[in-house]
Protein backbone atom coordinates (compact mmCIF):
# COMPACT_ATOMS: atom_id res chain seq x y z
CA UNK A 1 0.00 0.00 0.00
CA UNK A 2 1.33 3.42 -0.96
CA UNK A 3 1.20 5.70 2.08
CA UNK A 4 1.39 9.45 2.49
CA UNK A 5 1.69 10.59 6.11
CA UNK A 6 1.03 14.21 7.00
CA UNK A 7 2.99 15.33 10.02
CA UNK A 8 2.30 19.04 10.46
CA UNK A 9 -0.37 21.53 9.41
CA UNK A 10 -0.65 24.54 7.13
CA UNK A 11 -3.39 26.69 5.58
CA UNK A 12 -3.24 27.92 2.01
CA UNK A 13 -6.21 28.57 -0.27
CA UNK A 14 -6.34 26.95 -3.70
CA UNK A 15 -8.81 26.40 -6.52
CA UNK A 16 -9.31 23.30 -8.65
CA UNK A 17 -11.02 23.06 -12.01
CA UNK A 18 -14.31 21.23 -11.86
CA UNK A 19 -13.89 17.96 -13.73
CA UNK A 20 -15.17 14.43 -13.25
CA UNK A 21 -13.69 13.18 -10.00
CA UNK A 22 -14.19 11.00 -6.94
CA UNK A 23 -13.38 12.57 -3.57
CA UNK A 24 -12.55 10.98 -0.22
CA UNK A 25 -12.08 12.97 2.99
CA UNK A 26 -10.51 12.10 6.32
CA UNK A 27 -12.79 11.70 9.36
CA UNK A 28 -11.98 15.28 10.45
CA UNK A 29 -12.57 16.53 6.85
CA UNK A 30 -9.11 18.14 6.64
CA UNK A 31 -7.38 15.70 4.28
CA UNK A 32 -8.88 15.41 0.79
CA UNK A 33 -7.80 12.68 -1.64
CA UNK A 34 -9.17 13.33 -5.14
CA UNK A 35 -9.20 10.82 -7.99
CA UNK A 36 -9.54 12.02 -11.59
CA UNK A 37 -10.68 9.24 -14.00
CA UNK A 38 -9.31 10.84 -17.17
CA UNK A 39 -7.51 9.09 -20.09
CA UNK A 40 -4.88 8.23 -17.50
CA UNK A 41 -5.93 8.02 -13.86
CA UNK A 42 -4.72 10.92 -11.72
CA UNK A 43 -4.83 11.69 -8.01
CA UNK A 44 -4.18 14.72 -5.80
CA UNK A 45 -3.89 15.36 -2.07
CA UNK A 46 -4.62 18.44 0.01
CA UNK A 47 -4.62 19.25 3.72
CA UNK A 48 -6.61 22.09 5.28
CA UNK A 49 -6.88 23.84 1.95
CA UNK A 50 -3.22 23.46 0.97
CA UNK A 51 -2.62 21.58 -2.27
CA UNK A 52 0.29 19.26 -1.48
CA UNK A 53 0.36 16.71 -4.29
CA UNK A 54 -0.90 18.17 -7.55
CA UNK A 55 -2.83 15.94 -10.01
CA UNK A 56 -0.39 13.13 -10.84
CA UNK A 57 -0.62 9.99 -12.98
CA UNK A 58 -1.00 6.56 -11.41
CA UNK A 59 -1.49 3.28 -13.27
CA UNK A 60 -0.40 -0.34 -13.56
CA UNK A 61 0.11 -2.38 -16.74
CA UNK A 62 -0.25 -6.14 -17.19
CA UNK A 63 1.03 -8.40 -19.94
CA UNK A 64 -1.84 -9.24 -22.30
CA UNK A 65 -4.54 -7.78 -20.02
CA UNK A 66 -6.29 -4.45 -19.57
CA UNK A 67 -4.26 -1.97 -17.55
CA UNK A 68 -5.66 -0.39 -14.41
CA UNK A 69 -5.61 3.40 -14.66
CA UNK A 70 -5.39 3.65 -18.48
CA UNK A 71 -8.69 4.89 -19.95
CA UNK A 72 -10.43 3.78 -16.74
CA UNK A 73 -14.12 2.89 -16.80
CA UNK A 74 -15.68 3.08 -13.34
CA UNK A 75 -18.13 0.25 -12.64
CA UNK A 76 -18.76 0.80 -8.92
CA UNK A 77 -17.93 3.08 -5.99
CA UNK A 78 -18.24 1.86 -2.39
CA UNK A 79 -17.56 3.88 0.74
CA UNK A 80 -16.97 2.80 4.34
CA UNK A 81 -16.16 4.49 7.65
CA UNK A 82 -14.08 2.48 10.11
CA UNK A 83 -13.48 3.14 13.82
CA UNK A 84 -11.39 0.36 15.34
CA UNK A 85 -8.41 -0.18 17.65
CA UNK A 86 -5.21 -2.08 16.89
CA UNK A 87 -3.70 -3.86 19.89
CA UNK A 88 0.09 -3.87 19.55
CA UNK A 89 1.63 -7.28 20.23
CA UNK A 90 4.88 -5.60 21.26
CA UNK A 91 4.00 -2.09 22.52
CA UNK A 92 6.48 0.72 21.95
CA UNK A 93 4.95 4.18 22.22
CA UNK A 94 1.38 2.87 22.46
CA UNK A 95 -0.29 -0.44 23.18
CA UNK A 96 -3.66 0.66 21.77
CA UNK A 97 -3.52 2.33 18.36
CA UNK A 98 -6.67 4.02 17.00
CA UNK A 99 -7.52 2.73 13.52
CA UNK A 100 -10.00 5.35 12.32
CA UNK A 101 -10.40 6.14 8.63
CA UNK A 102 -12.73 6.58 5.68
CA UNK A 103 -12.36 4.19 2.77
CA UNK A 104 -13.41 4.30 -0.88
CA UNK A 105 -13.23 1.29 -3.21
CA UNK A 106 -13.58 2.08 -6.91
CA UNK A 107 -14.12 -0.87 -9.24
CA UNK A 108 -13.02 -0.61 -12.87
CA UNK A 109 -13.76 -2.67 -15.95
CA UNK A 110 -11.19 -5.41 -16.42
CA UNK A 111 -11.61 -6.84 -12.90
CA UNK A 112 -9.41 -4.23 -11.25
CA UNK A 113 -9.93 -1.64 -8.53
CA UNK A 114 -8.26 1.03 -6.43
CA UNK A 115 -8.73 1.16 -2.65
CA UNK A 116 -8.18 4.54 -0.98
CA UNK A 117 -8.08 5.37 2.72
CA UNK A 118 -7.97 8.74 4.45
CA UNK A 119 -6.92 9.03 8.08
CA UNK A 120 -6.67 12.22 10.12
CA UNK A 121 -2.88 12.14 9.72
CA UNK A 122 -2.39 10.64 6.28
CA UNK A 123 -3.74 8.83 3.24
CA UNK A 124 -3.02 5.56 1.47
CA UNK A 125 -4.04 3.70 -1.65
CA UNK A 126 -3.48 0.37 -3.36
CA UNK A 127 -4.60 -1.40 -6.52
CA UNK A 128 -6.62 -4.60 -6.44
CA UNK A 129 -7.35 -7.33 -8.98
CA UNK A 130 -9.78 -10.24 -9.26
CA UNK A 131 -8.35 -11.66 -12.50
CA UNK A 132 -8.27 -15.41 -12.98
CA UNK A 133 -5.03 -17.33 -12.94
CA UNK A 134 -1.70 -15.54 -12.67
CA UNK A 135 -0.69 -12.14 -14.07
CA UNK A 136 2.55 -10.57 -15.25
CA UNK A 137 2.99 -6.94 -14.20
CA UNK A 138 5.09 -5.05 -16.74
CA UNK A 139 4.91 -1.54 -15.32
CA UNK A 140 3.66 0.51 -12.37
CA UNK A 141 3.72 4.29 -12.54
CA UNK A 142 3.26 6.67 -9.61
CA UNK A 143 3.88 10.35 -10.13
CA UNK A 144 4.32 12.66 -7.14
CA UNK A 145 3.67 16.17 -8.43
CA UNK A 146 4.44 18.76 -5.78
CA UNK A 147 3.54 22.40 -5.34
CA UNK A 148 6.48 24.82 -5.50
CA UNK A 149 8.97 25.24 -2.67
CA UNK A 150 9.15 21.66 -1.37
CA UNK A 151 12.34 20.42 0.28
CA UNK A 152 13.25 16.84 1.11
CA UNK A 153 15.22 14.52 3.32
CA UNK A 154 16.40 12.28 0.49
CA UNK A 155 18.45 9.08 1.17
CA UNK A 156 20.19 8.96 -2.22
CA UNK A 157 21.72 5.58 -3.04
CA UNK A 158 25.43 5.84 -3.78
CA UNK A 159 26.19 4.22 -7.16
CA UNK A 160 28.39 1.12 -7.24
CA UNK A 161 30.50 0.24 -10.26
CA UNK A 162 29.02 -2.64 -12.23
CA UNK A 163 25.76 -2.67 -10.24
CA UNK A 164 22.38 -1.18 -11.05
CA UNK A 165 20.72 1.78 -9.32
CA UNK A 166 18.71 -0.41 -6.94
CA UNK A 167 21.68 -2.02 -5.19
CA UNK A 168 21.78 -0.73 -1.60
CA UNK A 169 22.22 -1.84 2.00
CA UNK A 170 19.57 0.73 3.02
CA UNK A 171 22.10 2.63 5.14
CA UNK A 172 22.43 5.88 3.20
CA UNK A 173 22.55 9.33 4.78
CA UNK A 174 19.51 11.55 4.33
CA UNK A 175 20.40 14.69 2.35
CA UNK A 176 18.37 17.84 3.08
CA UNK A 177 17.90 19.34 -0.39
CA UNK A 178 15.23 21.13 -2.45
CA UNK A 179 13.09 18.71 -4.44
CA UNK A 180 13.96 20.67 -7.58
CA UNK A 181 17.59 19.54 -7.26
CA UNK A 182 16.73 15.82 -7.36
CA UNK A 183 17.38 14.43 -10.84
CA UNK A 184 16.02 11.35 -12.59
CA UNK A 185 19.48 9.76 -12.22
CA UNK A 186 19.29 9.76 -8.40
CA UNK A 187 17.50 6.98 -6.55
CA UNK A 188 16.31 6.76 -2.94
CA UNK A 189 14.62 4.09 -0.89
CA UNK A 190 11.55 4.90 1.19
CA UNK A 191 10.60 6.54 3.44
CA UNK A 192 11.35 9.92 1.88
CA UNK A 193 10.39 12.94 3.96
CA UNK A 194 9.14 16.11 2.26
CA UNK A 195 8.07 19.46 3.64
CA UNK A 196 6.38 22.38 1.91
CA UNK A 197 7.35 26.04 2.06
CA UNK A 198 4.53 26.60 4.54
CA UNK A 199 5.68 23.85 6.92
CA UNK A 200 3.49 20.84 6.11
CA UNK A 201 5.51 17.62 6.16
CA UNK A 202 4.79 14.44 4.21
CA UNK A 203 6.41 11.04 4.53
CA UNK A 204 6.19 8.89 1.40
CA UNK A 205 6.42 5.17 2.15
CA UNK A 206 4.72 1.80 1.60
CA UNK A 207 3.58 -1.29 3.51
CA UNK A 208 2.50 -4.93 3.02
CA UNK A 209 5.12 -5.64 0.34
CA UNK A 210 4.90 -9.33 -0.56
CA UNK A 211 5.74 -11.05 -3.84
CA UNK A 212 6.36 -7.63 -5.40
CA UNK A 213 9.33 -5.24 -5.83
CA UNK A 214 9.85 -2.50 -3.27
CA UNK A 215 9.26 1.13 -4.18
CA UNK A 216 12.09 3.59 -4.80
CA UNK A 217 11.87 7.35 -5.43
CA UNK A 218 13.63 9.40 -8.09
CA UNK A 219 13.42 12.82 -9.69
CA UNK A 220 10.87 13.58 -12.39
CA UNK A 221 11.10 15.27 -15.77
CA UNK A 222 8.67 17.83 -14.35
CA UNK A 223 10.73 20.31 -12.32
CA UNK A 224 10.14 20.10 -8.57
CA UNK A 225 8.35 16.75 -8.71
CA UNK A 226 9.19 13.12 -7.93
CA UNK A 227 8.12 9.71 -9.15
CA UNK A 228 8.23 6.14 -7.91
CA UNK A 229 10.25 3.47 -9.70
CA UNK A 230 10.23 -0.29 -9.21
CA UNK A 231 13.12 -2.70 -9.89
CA UNK A 232 12.33 -5.35 -12.52
CA UNK A 233 12.48 -8.99 -11.46
CA UNK A 234 16.03 -10.42 -11.25
CA UNK A 235 17.08 -12.53 -14.22
CA UNK A 236 20.64 -13.41 -13.21
CA UNK A 237 22.74 -13.02 -10.08
CA UNK A 238 26.46 -13.12 -9.37
CA UNK A 239 28.78 -13.14 -6.36
CA UNK A 240 30.69 -9.85 -6.03
CA UNK A 241 33.19 -8.40 -3.58
CA UNK A 242 36.50 -9.54 -2.15
CA UNK A 243 36.66 -9.56 1.65
CA UNK A 244 32.90 -9.21 2.07
CA UNK A 245 31.25 -11.22 -0.67
CA UNK A 246 27.59 -10.79 -1.54
CA UNK A 247 25.12 -11.94 -4.15
CA UNK A 248 24.01 -9.12 -6.45
CA UNK A 249 21.66 -8.83 -9.43
CA UNK A 250 23.60 -8.83 -12.72
CA UNK A 251 20.64 -8.62 -15.13
CA UNK A 252 16.89 -8.13 -14.89
CA UNK A 253 13.73 -9.28 -16.66
CA UNK A 254 11.40 -6.98 -18.60
CA UNK A 255 8.62 -7.36 -16.00
CA UNK A 256 8.16 -6.43 -12.35
CA UNK A 257 6.43 -9.52 -11.01
CA UNK A 258 4.60 -12.73 -11.83
CA UNK A 259 1.92 -13.24 -9.23
CA UNK A 260 -1.65 -14.31 -8.49
CA UNK A 261 -4.36 -12.52 -10.45
CA UNK A 262 -6.63 -12.25 -7.43
CA UNK A 263 -4.87 -10.09 -4.85
CA UNK A 264 -4.15 -6.63 -3.49
CA UNK A 265 -0.96 -4.82 -4.48
CA UNK A 266 1.79 -4.59 -3.45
Amino acid sequence: MRIIILISLALVQFSQALIAQEILKSPDNKIIFTLYPEDTLKYSLSRSGEMLITPSHVFMEFQGKKAVGIRPVIKSVKRHSIADTIVSSVPSKRKLIPDVYNEMIIGFSGNTSIIIRCYNDGAAFRFGSTMRDSVVITKEHLGIGLSSGFKSWFPAIQPHEGLDRFHTSFEENYKHIPVGEITSVETAFVPVLLHSASGTALAITESDVQDYPGMFITGSESAGSLQAIFPPYPNQEKVAGETYKQTVVSSRETYLAKTAGKRLFP
